[in-house]
């Protein structure tokens, strides 16, 4: 589903909880996926989207990380995986990076102690972790590795947008020769984390 208010409402607005309530019951994962074209989007006020071609890559740039990060606010601090403990959640096509210092500033605003927003009584990154939320990777991000030790290697799907503009050919190859990521964590995102994300037989 795309991460965008529809009719005016959040991702944590209680009119979507018998959608949440039929993906946790059917057992399937939830996908969150943007996409640019709409100017209402995440920096679309400032650069039109398909509507201004000469800006469209700025706000491409801009509209996939920034409404998924407010996506997940949306479902971890909103009270979605709250009520739907079972339900997974991947936040797919915008790195990954940017994860792991979204989740410490959610934790900043909405642990105990601070003012309680949405009646949420634990920091996000409860829900995160060991929660089944999980981010996928783009090839060509020299910052996966950071993020893999700031989120923990089974959290993070590999995904390759291929044949569009911002993901070329060979982007498996160069997930390979990350070195710095190592061959076990490299399979486990690769492989692993996608099967167990979707439910498959692992044998």
């Amino acid at each position: 589903m795309r991460p965008n208010p529809a009719a005016g409402k959040r991702l944590d607005h209680p009119d979507r909880e018998p959608f949440y309530a039929a993906v946790e019951n059917s057992g399937v994962p939830l996908v969150i996926h943007e996409s640019t074209g709409d100017p209402s989007t995440a920096g679309g006020d400032r650069y039109g989207g398909m509507t201004v071609p000469e800006s469209y890559t700025f706000h491409h740039v801009i509209s996939h990380p920034f409404e998924q990060m407010m996506a997940m606010m949306a479902i971890v601090c909103g009270g979605v995986l709250e009520r739907h403990p079972s339900m997974k959640v991947g936040f797919f096509e915008a790195g990954c990076s940017w994860a792991p210092c979204w989740i410490s500033r959610l934790d900043d605003h909405f642990e105990p102690e601070a003012r309680p927003v949405h009646g949420r009584p634990h920091p996000a990154s409860q829900r995160v972790f060991p929660s089944s939320a999980r981010r996928d990777v783009r090839s060509g991000d020299p910052t996966i590795p950071l993020a893999v030790d700031g989120l923990g290697v089974d959290k993070i799907l590999f995904a390759t947008d291929y044949p569009h503009f911002d993901s070329g050919a060979g982007a498996v190859n160069d997930f390979l020769d990350a070195a710095t990521v190592g061959k076990e964590r490299q399979r486990r995102i690769l492989w692993d984390n996608t099967l167990e994300f979707y439910g498959f037989d692992l044998d």
